[in-house]
């Protein structure tokens, strides 16, 4: 078999800016789904979302206290309390309850004195304003207001905002299903024993923990050995069923690494080759208009192009913003 050869070494942030172009050029597959709001946190909204009531849909009490026209407390002070009478100068009321007429002011419990024993009766020292310690109708969200707007993702303080405009089912994106392919007839999948020559699969494990950390949906298989149909067969089964697939391994110039053949065979060879250290000799190809990623199979390579390469493209098929790293100025001491 003949061995790989890098044409071309291209600069990270140029790769992965090109392949995200790329990517962004193909058909949408896609799809969307109707769910319950409550079960959404994490999800991406695939419409704006409007409100179609106002929170809160009525004027409510912003403290426990009364009730009272704020007209009749103006003369209200130290040296001259004024005595409202229960009935037809205030009434009780308790934080969310609604406004009724005619009253159009709340003053806290915490400034109303009883007249002795009675409860009938409050005697109040501080002048009322109109509309004090009330919250309006749409305080919170108008009715036909924007509560999210398209590609946003779900955060917990969303779904309270959601529910509060009387939404209960929201359009999102499906899950982002990566197909994640291990490689090579040295990789094992039996964790009870290890034979001379056999190296455990880890990789592939820790890949299924971040996909499903960032909110996709990781399909792992089982180490497909260094045969070309045989890996061939595995990667057309996984694009089939896959939004994106990660081949682990088998990406360098070695006899027996295939990716980069296979990915030309199949589809389109974006790149093969990237200045990055570790994980230079990362692959990025396309099929049937879907991403296939050939990540190295050095643990520390796979990490690092997992990190900066593959989760950049599952977020561009999330529709969430990628993530800009902290960034700081230093002098180097070595």
């Amino acid at each position: 078999m003949q061995r790989n050869v890098y044409l071309n070494i291209t600069d990270l942030e140029e790769a992965v800016a090109v392949y995200l172009e790329k990517i962004q050029a193909l058909p949408d597959s896609v799809q969307t789904e109707m769910m319950d709001v409550r079960q959404a946190c994490g999800r991406v909204t695939s419409q704006p979302i409007f409100a179609c009531m106002s929170s809160p849909n009525h004027n409510a009490a912003a403290m426990d206290g009364i009730m009272v026209v704020a007209e009749k407390t103006y003369s209200a002070n130290e040296s001259n309390p004024v005595i409202l009478k229960r009935g037809a100068d205030f009434e009780y009321i308790n934080t969310g309850h609604v406004i009724k007429e005619p009253y159009d002011s709340v003053i806290m419990i915490e400034d109303v004195a009883l007249t002795g024993q009675e409860t009938e009766k409050v005697k109040i020292i501080t002048q009322a304003s109109p509309w004090q310690h009330i919250r309006p109708i749409g305080e919170d969200i108008v009715s036909g207001e924007m509560v999210l707007p398209k590609n946003h993702k779900i955060r917990p303080m969303d779904i309270g905002a959601i529910l509060s405009g009387g939404i209960a089912e929201v359009e999102v994106y499906e899950k982002i299903s990566v197909g994640i392919m291990p490689t090579g007839s040295e990789i094992s999948d039996e964790y009870d024993k290890l034979d001379k020559g056999k190296i455990f699969d880890t990789n592939s494990w820790t890949f299924k923990a971040i996909v499903e950390e960032a909110g996709g949906i990781a399909q792992r298989i089982s180490p497909v050995p260094d045969d070309f149909e045989a890996l061939k067969q595995a990667l057309l089964k996984l694009v089939s069923e896959n939004h994106m697939v990660v081949i682990n391994a088998g990406s360098s110039a070695g006899s027996k690494d295939f990716t980069s053949s296979l990915i030309g065979d199949l589809g389109e060879l974006v790149l093969h080759g990237i200045a990055i250290k570790p994980g230079k000799p990362t692959v990025l190809g396309i099929i049937q208009g879907k991403p296939v990623i050939g990540v190295p199979g050095y643990p520390g390579s796979a990490y690092l192009v997992f990190e900066e390469v593959v989760l950049p493209v599952l977020r561009e098929l999330q529709r969430v913003s990628q993530e800009e790293r902290q960034r700081t100025t230093a002098i180097l001491s070595r």
